[in-house]
């Protein structure tokens, strides 16, 4: 049973990462997975979080916190798997790394089956641990020849830019004007923690493919609620966790929540199908990062 390490998960190529989630994704759609809405206990200074989930060989879980400490980033996340056929546990990871990674190999598993597949312009709103592995996720699936972010501070955008660059091998624009970010772009990710939309509709082209990762509740959401009526198709990797949101989701009782599908579905049974202009809601669907864990330890033990 191996312990992995921030440093680690790292050295495990994107592709493996969403090979792995998008099995599972599918397996979840085809009913073959464990997949339950992420748990939560609070305590008085915020809370612990548990995504359990697995399929018919693994099963394991993750777990994290929101304490709150002033300058303390570091959340040491646990993931945890077992085999269920040996009955015994394959490995465990800890730190935030694993976790973060599995977002972007989620992001990078929908923009390969809703983008077009000639994108080449992409705008990336936030400079965080989010909007860099889903740099990192959607880089892995399209040639993109064109690279934008957009952050608040112009200083930690630069830097944002620049380490990504280093790291993909392509040159990355940093900006600080949402607008000329977006304008013209292929794929837009929304990877913020904004609480009011951060982009207009209007800015958005014809055609495009929108991911949002950050808060979607009502009176609370990054996406203007004009591009949910305007997409032609709305997808996200968990139909229950928003389930489990109720009448607290960004979309509930508006058209185009009844419109919301499953990812796995359009991956199993739609490869290659036109989907534009297509709306992801990144959720995080329990299990994927057991599978992603999963991937790791075979990657590292023939690596």
């Amino acid at each position: 049973m191996r312990v992995l390490t921030d440093a680690d998960v790292d050295r495990v190529p994107m592709a493996r990462l969403i090979a792995a989630v998008r099995e599972q994704i599918i397996a979840d759609a085809q009913g073959e997975a464990v997949a339950p809405p992420r748990h939560v206990v609070p305590f008085r200074e915020g809370s612990l979080v548990f995504t359990i989930g697995g399929d018919r060989r693994l099963a394991g879980f993750r777990a994290y916190q929101t304490f709150k400490r002033p300058g303390h980033d570091d959340d040491n996340q646990v993931i945890a798997a077992w085999d269920q056929m040996k009955a015994e546990m394959i490995g465990m990871a800890l730190g935030n790394r694993l976790g973060a990674l599995r977002t972007g190999a989620i992001g990078g598993a929908a923009a390969d089956i809703l983008a077009a597949r000639n994108a080449r312009t992409l705008a990336v709103i936030g400079t965080g641990r989010q909007a860099e592995t889903q740099l990192l996720g959607v880089s892995a699936v399209r040639d993109f020849t064109d690279i934008r972010v957009c952050g608040r501070r112009t200083e930690a955008t630069v830097a944002f830019a620049e380490r990504l660059a280093a790291r993909i091998e392509k040159p990355v624009a940093a900006g600080t004007d949402p607008r000329a970010t977006v304008e013209g772009a292929d794929v837009v990710i929304l990877a913020t923690t904004s609480k009011t939309p951060v982009i207009e509709a209007g800015w958005v082209q014809s055609g495009a493919y929108v991911a949002t990762l950050g808060p979607s509740a009502v009176g609370a959401h990054e996406l203007p609620l004009e591009l949910a009526e305007q997409a032609r198709v709305i997808v996200t990797d968990s139909p229950q966790q928003i389930r489990s949101m109720g009448d607290d989701h960004m979309l509930a009782g508006r058209d185009p929540y009844r419109r919301i599908r499953h990812l796995g579905e359009i991956v199993a049974d739609e490869r290659g199908q036109n989907h534009a202009p297509a709306l992801f809601f990144s959720i995080g669907l329990a299990g994927t990062e057991v599978a992603c864990l999963a991937a790791c330890l075979d990657y590292l033990a023939s690596a």
